[in-house]
């Protein structure tokens, strides 16, 4: 356990505190957690997904995964571009929005925050039953990310970083506009 990191736990790589009031669901591939208090209507999950060992581009990786994890009843409506972000403990990656819709008419709202660490990739996503529901919960999920940490060093600065890296003065986290109105920045 980090010093001022209490109540931390890990999965795979990646430190994390679990957002208050939020149920751990072990998965098969993953971990994921759930607020309290749903509806059937309002479900929303924040999913830690195992790492992987990274080989070759991660830009290429990261949208390889985004990709498996679209269902094959599902169709993308709207997506933003793969993102570069940079949160408060300075682990780089990429987010990517996207609206899927399933054969039954279903819309589900994804965040995808992939971390390129040292010869890994770690994934989290928010997923949401809505745009409402997505909105209502990407400050949650900001500060989820903003304080997560890895166990694994992170890539040699010197080192080519794929796309990833931003300038001290953008942004710590994904963008305020697309944290507080997501469908603003989908295509």
């Amino acid at each position: 356990m980090l010093a001022g990191m209490l109540q931390a736990e890990q999965y795979g790589n990646m430190i994390f505190t679990p957002p208050p009031g939020w149920t751990r669901v072990p998965q098969p591939d993953s971990l994921a957690f759930v607020p309290g208090t749903r509806t059937a209507r309002d479900k929303v999950m924040l999913v830690l997904l195992q790492d992987r060992e990274l080989s070759g581009d991660f830009r290429n990786a990261f949208a390889s995964l985004v990709r498996s994890r679209i269902k094959k009843n599902e169709r993308v409506l709207q997506h933003t571009p793969p993102s570069p972000f940079r949160n408060s403990t300075n682990a780089e990656g990429l987010f990517q929005i996207l609206i899927v819709r399933d054969s039954a008419g279903h819309e589900t709202a994804r965040n995808f925050l992939g971390f390129h660490v040292g010869n890994r990739i770690d994934v989290i996503t928010l997923d949401a039953s809505n745009r409402d529901v997505f909105v209502q919960n990407q400050p949650i999920f900001k500060e989820f990310v903003s304080h997560l940490q890895f166990t694994e060093v992170a890539p040699d600065q010197s080192e080519p970083n794929h796309g990833t890296r931003k300038s001290s003065e953008q942004e710590a986290a994904p963008h305020a506009e697309t944290a507080n109105h997501p469908e603003s920045r989908l295509k």
